[in-house]
């Protein structure tokens, strides 16, 4: 019987593509073959489809704190050889950032699918990809950095996941959160439903949302993360006197020390810590 070692990916430059490829004991491997490490490079691309959109800076960030990578030397050699042999897209540098931008790239996704990953790249809806503002993506890598920094995080589900839940299973979730976050604070496990606001939404859309968040029972706290106090009044007013837990905070204190953090019920405009609501 035939012995095999570990699964290999191999690329062509030219058409930016990536096959299942497999040594047999005693053969050597195809030129442009690259082996996959479960333990490196698993968890780098798993975190850029779950974020979609991620600068360098943040991707060191993230695999530094998940004790994944610790010289940035050898974290910089991984990724250049993820993005040429296909497996990651980067693009060039955007107006939101001094750094590169990451994105899973189609071959990358079917690495991550042979390692267990269970939701799709992309969700399309009515025929079309889902759209993501890169703006919007990095500014969420921040906030769940500075939760993992704060040492609270526990679990982040991603707007990606959250989406095809939403499709295919039978209890979606009363809409598509930027993320669904479990927090652990003193032993206690706590878990509230992410929005990050960075422009302001029509109030119909917001009647809509509305609507649907007072017709779910015993809802996890929904808090809206904005860039300022005008957004934060917009958001007090299209859920005033709602009975959904509707909260409202500001992405700097959010970011700078989510345990000292004052967020805002939207319903009564009462202020309280962030412990108190979750």
């Amino acid at each position: 019987m035939r012995e095999f070692r570990r699964k290999k990916w191999r690329t062509e430059k030219a058409e930016r593509n990536a096959h299942t490829s497999w040594e047999v004991l005693g053969m050597r491997f195809q030129k442009g073959c690259i082996e996959i490490n479960t333990i490196k490079d698993v968890p780098l691309l798993r975190q850029v489809l779950h974020c979609q959109l991620v600068t360098h800076e943040q991707l060191w960030r993230f695999m530094r704190l998940g004790l994944y990578e610790f010289q940035r030397s050898s974290f910089n050699w991984r990724l250049r050889r993820l993005v040429e042999s296909g497996l990651l897209e980067r693009r060039s540098k955007l107006p939101y950032t001094e750094h590169y931008v990451y994105s899973m790239a189609n071959p990358g996704a079917d690495v991550l699918i042979s390692h267990g990953e269970w939701f799709p790249m992309s969700i399309e809806e009515n025929g079309r990809k889902h759209r993501v503002s890169v703006a919007h993506a990095l500014g969420l890598n921040d906030l769940q950095l500075s939760l993992i920094r704060a040492r609270v995080l526990d679990t982040w589900k991603p707007e990606p996941m959250i989406r095809f839940e939403n499709q295919y299973l039978a209890n979606p979730h009363a809409k598509d959160y930027d993320a669904i976050v479990t927090v652990r604070i003193d032993d206690r496990e706590s878990v509230f439903n992410l929005e990050y606001e960075r422009t302001a939404k029509r109030y119909r859309d917001y009647a809509d949302i509305r609507d649907l968040l007072e017709q779910v029972p015993s809802l996890d706290p929904v808090l809206y993360v904005v860039p300022n106090l005008e957004l934060l009044r917009v958001l007090r007013h299209a859920f005033h006197r709602t009975s959904a837990p509707v909260h409202v905070c500001l992405a700097g204190d959010f970011t700078d020390s989510f345990m000292d953090m004052r967020v805002t019920d939207a319903s009564s405009g009462v202020i309280r810590s962030v412990a108190a609501i979750l």
